[in-house]
């Protein structure tokens, strides 16, 4: 028999831990702040990314800004300017910044300052941003993708095909509709809770001993 069990989440260190208040500042200019997360590589999807806000300025505005929070390689150099090719010709310079190097508590400040969660990844095994965006009260908006929906859990904002046009309606719709917005957050905070605590994962992994 083979069980599936989370990697341990320290909720207690993200429970502690305090925001950047100059950081914080920065954020609250008004605007829609979006967050994604992960590694600078072709398989995260920042493509999708992309022309997901380029949509969402022709529909509603170009007051978006997606943070992408995320190391950046020497090997994958080029990859990285490829996105900073297809953003200068999307004329999206002020609305997608790049943070490669942030600390705990700049991640944890980009967290609490996001309106919503967005993951496009092409492929992802156990997405651990998911979770922290739950532990966070964040809405997440995201692209059916190997382990994507199994770490979202049921009743979430899932998409089957990376329709540009509809991400960004989801990403308006999450921040417009409260109803909306409460649904999907309570239904992320129940599946962290019920997965992905601690105690929760221990209790998985002592009765298979």
């Amino acid at each position: 028999r083979m069980t599936v069990i989370p990697p341990f989440m320290m909720t207690e260190e993200y429970n502690t831990a305090n925001i950047d208040e100059d950081l914080a500042a920065k954020l609250n200019d008004g605007k829609k702040h979006f967050r994604t997360v992960g590694r600078v590589v072709p398989n995260k999807g920042h493509s999708h990314l992309i022309n997901t806000v380029f949509s969402y300025v022709n529909f509603f505005g170009p007051e978006i800004k997606l943070h992408v929070v995320g190391s950046l390689n020497m090997q994958d150099k080029r990859y990285y300017y490829e996105l900073e090719n297809l953003i200068n010709n999307l004329h999206l310079g002020e609305q997608i910044n790049f943070h490669q190097n942030t600390n705990f508590n700049e991640m944890l400040t980009y967290y609490c300052t996001a309106d919503a969660l967005i993951m496009m990844s092409e492929h992802e095994g156990f997405c651990v941003p998911i979770a922290e965006a739950q532990l966070y009260k964040l809405p997440i908006i995201a692209l059916d993708r190997g382990a994507v929906g199994e770490t979202l859990g049921a009743n979430q904002l899932l998409f089957k095909e990376p329709d540009y046009d509809i991400f960004a309606v989801a990403l308006h719709r999450i921040t417009q509709d409260q109803i909306l917005g409460e649904i999907v957050t309570k239904n992320g905070i129940n599946n962290f809770n019920q997965r992905f605590q601690s105690k929760v994962i221990l209790n998985q992994l002592l009765s298979l001993i």
